[in-house]
């Protein structure tokens, strides 16, 4: 029962604005592009060591350092399915309109060093062409429950090498600004067919 007092914050996260982080996240993507354009974001979040030694406690039952399969399915349905009810934190926009992040795939858990990781993609389809494209990610909790730090550097990983892609780091200042955290952080790509 421990666990669900920790992981609750993914189910019934209070949204007060005065709220402060009791978890956190450093997050780092990789953009997928293929001919078409860009195919999905690939997120790797790295928990903090009190929310990780709980997880790991609780679901690696065996305590063998890794997961196996009847320790997946647990976690999974105990500590990340109910993100979807927050979009997996995920707020990206094409050209300024929003795409809902209405499901992921290859969620992986795993220990890192004594840290929880997830591992999952964020499919997220872009036709690109002669016209440059602006694609935003910002990965942020609404309510401030879970502080995230975003790594500035974006990985690109290009099957086609036919496209043309530069990415820079700001803040979001479409969102709540957050007493004590400023505004979510923001990478922003650029994308077009190479000439």
């Amino acid at each position: 029962m421990r666990y669900l007092i920790i992981v609750g914050l993914f189910s019934c996260v209070p949204n007060v604005i005065s709220a402060h982080p009791h978890l956190f996240v450093d997050c780092t993507l990789t953009a997928c592009f293929d001919e078409q354009g860009l195919t999905a974001v690939e997120e790797e979040w790295t928990f903090d060591e009190m929310f990780s030694a709980a997880i790991i406690e609780e679901f690696d039952a065996d305590q063998d350092g890794c997961f196996n399969q009847q320790e997946y399915q647990a976690l999974k349905k105990g500590a990340f399915d109910s993100l979807k009810s927050f979009d997996y934190f995920n707020s990206i926009r094409i050209n300024g309109e929003t795409q809902k992040t209405t499901d992921v795939l290859d969620f992986t858990p795993r220990i890192k060093e004594g840290s929880l990781v997830y591992s999952f993609t964020v499919p997220c389809r872009v036709v690109g062409g002669a016209k440059a494209k602006k694609i935003g990610i910002s990965i942020f909790d609404t309510t401030y429950y879970t502080a995230v730090t975003l790594d500035p550097k974006i990985r690109i990983r290009d099957s086609s090498s036919c496209w043309e892609i530069r990415s820079s780091y700001s803040r979001n200042d479409d969102f709540i600004c957050f007493e004590e955290s400023g505004f979510p952080e923001t990478i922003t790509i650029h994308v077009r067919k190479r000439e």
